[in-house]
């Protein structure tokens, strides 16, 4: 338990001192460029960094913030001038953003959390010149801070994916050598990889929304070679996890097949497995699996064998389809 802890607090200080250092570089810049209010965007350097580590997912959010500070513009612009800036505006301007928002669907496309403090601060306290200074000090504190964040220690999307998928197929294979070992018995309940493929899935996807944008792709450069077979080896995963599924929830019925049934359910299992633990450990293979399955030699009458086999045959297909 005290090395999770500590673990979480070395996350916690490398993500604070990130925000730290970007703030200070942020601040000085935003200051040579005379416009000291853009340091207000230290508050979007924390949230890019904190809340979206990926280069695309900072990048969809300061699309959102982009045009959520355009659309607070042109609102505030209106009612400024009707109310002489006087603070009954405010809560009329809340009011349009609010009906808006839902009127013209702009969930996703906007943050209305922006639109509205982006209204606040640019009608506070502002005469027309000053909303319009204002609406450029939030521009350039954004774009600073995005060019900060991808410049500071970027987490890199790929090695985290590459990692990911690797945890995974590793525990999938020891599963798969236990069920070897003990001839299909298993001691307790499996534990399948549902949650742990479908981070994977959301890793894989944010690896190739990252590669497509221009600074990620260079960075990424290694990793976009390898995305094409990074997605092969997850849909194994799948099918490994799939095939171990069905073992487990029918363990009972498999128990109970005749002995030459669950031996060949084993001998093909074992060449399966022996290929995608190659294939993980980055061995040269130079042709698929060339295996038929005999269904002469299984009783087919026999219903989990139909269900067993079936997922065998998408195992074997999967490890197939992935190219050197």
């Amino acid at each position: 338990m005290q090395i999770k802890s500590n673990k979480r607090l070395n996350e916690e200080l490398i993500k604070a001192s990130k925000v730290c250092i970007a703030g200070l570089i942020a601040v000085y810049i935003s200051n040579e460029l005379w416009y000291s209010r853009a340091s207000t965007m230290t508050i979007t350097v924390f949230l890019l960094l904190v809340s979206y580590p990926a280069a695309s997912s900072s990048r969809g959010y300061f699309k959102q913030r982009f045009l959520a500070n355009i659309y607070a513009l042109c609102i505030t612009a209106i009612i400024h001038p009707i109310f002489n800036g006087n603070l009954y505006g405010l809560p009329i301007i809340f009011f349009i953003i609010i009906i808006t928002y839902d009127m013209f669907k702009l969930s996703g496309k906007i943050s209305i959390v922006s639109c509205a403090t982006g209204s606040l601060l640019l009608y506070i306290n502002s005469d027309m010149a000053g909303i319009v200074s204002r609406f450029f000090s939030i521009i350039i504190g954004s774009v600073i801070a995005i060019i900060v964040n991808e410049i500071i220690l970027p987490i890199n999307s790929g090695d985290v994916a590459e990692k990911s998928l690797m945890k995974i197929s590793t525990d999938i294979l020891l599963n798969m050598e236990s069920l070897i070992k003990y001839r299909g018995i298993f001691g307790e309940t499996y534990s399948d990889f549902n949650k742990h493929l479908q981070a994977l899935t959301a890793n894989l996807v944010i690896l190739e929304k990252d590669i497509n944008i221009i600074s990620g792709g260079f960075r990424l450069r290694e990793h976009s070679n390898k995305l094409k077979k990074y997605n092969q080896l997850q849909q194994v995963a799948i099918a490994a996890d799939n095939y171990l599924k069905i073992i487990s929830e029918l363990n009972d019925d498999f128990v109970s097949l005749e002995q030459i049934d669950r031996d060949y359910i084993i001998e093909i299992t074992e060449v399966i497995y022996e290929s995608h633990k190659n294939i993980i450990e980055g061995k040269i293979f130079d042709e698929n699996i060339n295996l038929k399955i005999d269904s002469n030699r299984l009783d087919m009458s026999q219903h989990a064998n139909i269900l067993i086999i079936s997922r065998l045959i998408e195992y074997l297909n999967k490890i197939n389809e992935i190219e050197d």
